[in-house]
């Protein structure tokens, strides 16, 4: 477990017990153990009566490439949960670039070792569109996951070589639950 800075005993230890679907609105159960990724700024806002995480990516140039914005521990109690697959989709939204702003940055999930992280299908560049939140899944891919006993789902991206500056945005309505 070493490599995972800033998680708190109990998520180090596996004291959170998880349900399915595991559901945040960050409304109703606030951070839901989701917490900040390394060298990340983020906090939960409210806007409109609508409570999300505001933050960043911020990308990686040295491997592997990925950094996590958001990460939670999941502990899988049963022979059962260890082996279902599972998926995750949630909102985010991005705003107007500024100047300092990176370009082209993809929205990837790691699960466990950011090493076999992997891509979403959305690609956040100057036509993606601003101020309104979208959709992003695993479950149009071929890539929900097994669990094992512990692991840490992590939402961030993957960056390129060429791109060291990070772009702002909202994460909502985090949904983790079993493929049937």
């Amino acid at each position: 477990m070493s490599g995972f800075k800033g998680w708190s005993t109990a998520q180090m230890t596996g004291d959170i017990n998880m349900k399915f679907p595991d559901e945040t609105d960050f409304e109703s159960n606030g951070r839901n153990g989701w917490e900040n990724g390394e060298e990340i700024t983020g906090e939960l806002i409210t806007v409109d009566g609508n409570t999300f995480w505001k933050g960043e990516l911020k990308p990686l140039v040295s491997f592997p490439t990925f950094r996590a914005s958001l990460k939670k521990k999941f502990t899988f109690q049963t022979k059962e949960e260890r082996t279902d697959l599972y998926c995750i989709s949630f909102n985010y939204r991005v705003h107007k670039l500024e100047d300092d702003e990176a370009r082209l940055l993809v929205l990837a999930i790691a699960m466990g070792n950011p090493r076999t992280s992997f891509n979403l299908d959305n690609d956040l560049d100057e036509n993606t569109e601003v101020d309104k939140w979208l959709l992003a899944t695993t479950e149009t891919t071929p890539n929900q996951w097994f669990a094992r006993s512990n692991e840490i789902i992590q939402i961030g991206t993957r960056g390129g070589i060429s791109e060291t500056r990070s772009r702002r945005i909202d994460i909502d309505n985090i949904y983790v639950w079993k493929q049937t």
